[in-house]
């Protein structure tokens, strides 16, 4: 199970706080198990963050270097799930991937949210993945 990373904490606008960033992981790892679960990174998030939440509770971190995207298509082994919150990529996962690869969307809800303008982005960004029979949107326990 891969966990397409983002800039959710440390990128402006930030997006959620890191309290709400470690409940999500938190959450994930007990829905999936933290064997299968491997974190990859987005190329602007903080390792700092990722690295301690990793020490703290023990997932695998991949980091690829490339877009998700070409490290799939180059990739002997795909893996079964590809979990996100509102990526880019689960759009273009969407339209290249076998259909025997699930794509999910973790629901972050606005209420979660940091209120500031890209808010109604991500807002208007999950109405778009709503819309994608095969991303299947998952809630968590906030």
């Amino acid at each position: 199970i891969f966990y397409l990373g983002s800039p959710l904490t440390n990128s402006l606008p930030i997006s959620i706080n890191e309290k709400s960033l470690e409940i999500l992981i938190v959450r994930m790892l007990k829905f999936y198990g933290t064997e299968k679960f491997v974190y990859i990174p987005h190329r602007n998030e903080s390792l700092s963050i990722v690295n301690s939440l990793q020490k703290k509770y023990n997932f695998k971190v991949k980091n690829i270097g490339v877009p998700i995207e070409y490290f799939l298509s180059k990739s002997e082994h795909l893996p079964k799930t590809i979990i996100s919150c509102f990526s880019s990529a689960l759009f273009n996962l969407d339209e290249i991937l076998p259909k025997e690869i699930n794509l999910e969307s973790i629901y972050i809800p606005e209420s979660i949210l940091i209120d500031n303008w890209n808010k109604q982005n991500i807002i208007h960004c999950y109405e778009k993945i709503k819309k994608i029979n095969r991303i299947k949107i998952r809630n968590i326990e906030w």
